[in-house]
């Protein structure tokens, strides 16, 4: 879900089910059409609205038809029903599961939980946004990962590796 949102870590296990509705309000998680998801930041203490996408539609309804069984407020939980301990995740399941990919050879290195939220912010910048200026385009992936556009042009903007040389023309 961090791939699709940029979420922060612990912005995601603290989403409850009644945090995803139409207009902000409480539905059928099965029942969703243009709808937001509620994020409450634990870092900024603000709260913000993120558009579901079908992407996103369809992992949220995956994960709730997974666990239809458990009478549990949180969207993502462990298998008890109980809110997922972010430092347990992260050693127990996280980083065995990268480092095995490493020694595979399937990635170049291991990379904290926390690097899927950067990549989902850089492959926000580099994807291209009809109708919308550089400006106003920082202004609301700033917005979605409830961050600062300072930060975004501290740490993200510019640091892309992709270079790309344009034609000159003579």
């Amino acid at each position: 879900m961090m791939c699709l949102t940029g979420a922060r870590p612990s912005e995601l296990l603290n989403i409850n089910r009644s945090d995803i509705g139409i207009n902000h309000s409480v539905t059928n998680p099965f029942d969703i059409d243009t709808q937001t998801i509620r994020i409450y930041s634990t870092k900024t203490k603000r709260e913000r609205y993120f558009p579901i996408n079908q992407q996103l539609k369809d992992l949220i309804i995956e994960c709730c038809e997974s666990d239809q069984s458990w009478n549990t407020p949180y969207l993502l939980h462990n298998s008890k029903g109980n809110k997922i301990n972010l430092h347990n995740f992260s050693n127990r399941i996280w980083k065995p599961q990268i480092t095995q990919l490493v020694k595979q050879q399937q990635i170049k290195e291991y990379l904290p939980l926390y690097n899927l939220r950067h990549t989902w912010i850089t492959r926000m910048l580099n994807t291209p946004m009809e109708n919308v200026t550089t400006e106003q385009k920082i202004k609301n992936i700033a917005y979605l990962a409830g961050t600062s556009q300072e930060m975004i042009f501290k740490h993200y903007q510019g640091l892309s590796k992709v270079l790309i040389i344009p034609e000159i023309d003579f």
